[in-house]
C-alpha cells in the first residue's frame, strides 16, 4: 500500500511541482478514504489493489489538482498587480484563450 501511495504521490509532484509533498500526501489520502475511510492496515490490500486498478480516476485528480493550483497561481498574480491594471490583464487574458481556442479548433 505505502509504495502504492507513494508512487501516485511522486507522480502527482511530478505533474504537479507547485504542489508540496503535504499536500499531495493529504490529494492521495482524500482518494483512498472511500476504500479505506479508517485508515486501518487491514485494508492495505484494498488501496493497493484500488491504486493499481484506477489509474485513470488518479490521472483525473492529478489534472484537476493541476488546474486547480494553476488558477490560485493565476489568481495571485492578478492580485499582484496595481487595481487599475487587472482589468486590462484580464481582458488580454481573455482575447488571449479566445484565439488560442480558434486556432485549436483549426487543427
Amino acid at each position: 500500500r505505502r509504495m502504492q501511495e507513494n508512487g501516485v504521490v511522486r507522480k502527482m509532484l511530478a505533474a504537479v511541482p507547485e504542489m508540496t509533498q503535504v499536500q499531495a500526501v493529504a490529494v492521495v489520502a482524500d482518494l483512498c478514504k472511500s476504500v479505506a475511510p479508517s485508515g486501518d492496515t487491514n485494508e492495505d490490500m484494498a488501496v493497493a489493489t484500488w491504486l493499481e486498478t484506477h489509474t485513470s480516476d488518479i490521472d483525473a485528480r492529478i489534472e484537476t489538482e493541476r488546474q486547480r493550483l494553476t488558477e490560485e497561481q493565476i489568481y495571485q498574480l492578478v492580485s499582484s498587480l496595481p487595481a487599475a491594471r487587472r482589468g486590462e490583464v484580464v481582458r488580454d487574458l481573455v482575447g488571449y484563450a479566445r484565439v488560442a481556442e480558434k486556432q485549436a479548433q483549426r487543427s
